[in-house]
């Protein structure tokens, strides 16, 4: 059932008016503008239903009706700053109280055209959705909507809205002020509500049939996932986004439980959304006995048909091939050259001069030291400027600068520009996520036990970082860690 607002227009003291300013009008014609005022302006709110429970999202609508003409030619000004809709609702609740708590409204579509006008003491734009006919009189159309989360149990009673506005018989141009009333005369509309004097009467959910995996999404709810992943290895990492859609409260919701046979959750990140609430799961396969990510459930509550309910994905196709054997080779284990910029971002003095070499002159020294800081700054900028959507570069010193640059902003994809430097470097392709198989590649092309085994865990802290953040000590480990890596592939250059 739902309850709508009849807007009553009355003047606040016996029919007199409220405020004058400048000279006071006639009574005769005063009377008369209170008259046309009253079939000028309406105001509805539609609450929605009456029976209501904890955590349920509550719509409320306004509108507004209004007659064009005569605000053209009789409304005045509330306050200074200019508005489209000279009006003022006020109602305190609309802002959110205790008992009705403000939740993230839907926002209206950008081609829409929106009026001006003040909701307590905020000036808000509102859309116009077109006009009616009441009683062959046209009046133009603005409505909004306030969407409220009820947590607790009991009787909501909201205050009555007002609507306040002003009306002037004529206008006189004013050199300093422009145009100006002559008189003024301040009304308001009240609004009662029709039946009960609550709108809402909150419940709390039922106890009998609720799931033990109920985290508290009442309303109504759709899940889908995706992932662009169609073939992984055994312990190779891979996403899957899963989407939320539905008219409860998503800010809320938290991520679905992640019971997946078959598959270890590495970590979720909250990637937010508006409209819709997104989460993104790393997964990492266990067993080739699987062929898909199996459904992922989410059990909601559903107000209107008052009993719990479980929605889910369907099944992702995923094929499962066993991890690499320790027999098993890479690609290539060629290394390309290193850079000057590579080569030179960590001198130091007695262990600058390559094997067998001769110490250069200070001309040439200068040139080794200010060249690379050169480089490295012009890698910096150049990659300040791209955008990170783009693809990283293939080539590995590149590939070290835009590392470093990432390590120094605390990027929580640390992990993708690791992982994307190995790659490069090993030319192994896509690298997998199984913890030996990179330290088979790192250590057939001559890398230190030791090194290779921080390597290793410098990708499982970094894998960790994207859930629980990167902290600056991780970073310059990070760092540190590729310049070791680095350093030892200069090592089986010369080698070579």
């Amino acid at each position: 059932m739902r309850w709508p607002l009849v807007a009553v227009l009355q003047l606040a003291s016996s029919g007199a008016p409220l405020a004058a300013q400048n000279a006071a009008p006639d009574v005769a014609m005063a009377s008369d503008l209170a008259a046309a005022a009253q079939q000028a302006v309406f105001v509805r709110v539609d609450a929605g239903r009456a029976a209501r429970y904890v955590g349920e999202t509550a719509n409320v609508r306004v509108t507004i009706g209004f007659d064009r003409a005569f605000f053209a030619k009789h409304g005045a000004p509330l306050f200074q700053r200019d508005l489209d809709l000279p009006v003022q609702l006020a109602a305190r609740w609309l802002d959110g109280a205790d008992d009705c708590l403000r939740s993230q409204d839907r926002e209206p579509p950008p081609s829409t055209a929106m009026l001006r006008l003040v909701v307590n003491d905020r000036v808000v734009s509102v859309p116009i959705v077109g006009d009616e006919t009441v009683a062959a009189r046209t009046f133009a159309i603005v409505t909004f909507e306030r969407r409220f989360v009820l947590p607790r149990p009991g009787s909501v009673a909201l205050s009555v809205p007002t609507l306040r506005f002003a009306v002037t018989t004529a206008f006189r141009e004013d050199f300093v002020n422009g145009r100006t009333p002559t008189d003024r005369l301040d009304c308001e509309v009240r609004a009662t509500f029709a039946g009960e004097p609550s709108p809402w009467s909150v419940r709390p959910l039922p106890t009998e049939g609720r799931p033990t995996s109920f985290a508290g999404a009442v309303g109504t709810f759709t899940i889908a996932a995706t992932s662009l992943a169609t073939a992984v290895k055994v312990g190779q990492s891979f996403e899957v986004d899963v989407q939320i859609r539905g008219d409860g409260d998503l800010r809320a919701l938290a991520s679905p439980p992640l019971r997946l046979p078959g598959f270890h959750t590495l970590g979720v990140l909250d990637r937010g959304g508006d409209g819709v609430r997104t989460f993104r799961c790393e997964l990492q396969a266990e067993t080739v006995d699987v062929s898909a990510v199996p459904p992922i459930e989410l059990v909601t509550f559903d107000p209107l048909r008052a009993r719990f309910e479980v929605v889910a994905t369907s099944p992702l196709p995923l094929v499962v091939r066993p991890a690499a054997t320790p027999d098993s080779r890479p690609e290539s284990v060629h290394v390309p050259p290193l850079t000057a910029a590579v080569v030179l971002e960590d001198i130091a003095a007695g262990n600058a001069l390559p094997r067998d070499s001769v110490r250069p002159g200070n001309g040439a020294v200068l040139a080794m030291l200010v060249v690379p800081w050169f480089l490295i700054t012009a890698a910096a900028l150049v990659a300040r400027r791209r955008s990170r959507a783009q693809p990283l570069p293939r080539d590995p010193g590149a590939l070290v600068a835009a590392f470093a640059l990432a390590a120094d902003r605390r990027d929580p994809d640390l992990l993708q520009h690791f992982e994307r430097y190995l790659e490069a470097r090993l030319r192994c392709g896509v690298l997998t996520s199984t913890p030996d198989e990179l330290l088979q590649h790192l250590q057939r092309c001559s890398i230190d036990g030791d090194l290779a085994y921080r390597a290793q865990k410098l990708r499982s802290s970094l894998v960790a970082a994207r859930y629980a953040g990167l902290s600056e000590s991780l970073a310059v480990i990070a760092a540190q860690v590729v310049l070791d890596l680095e350093r030892g592939f200069a090592d089986q250059g010369e080698r070579r």
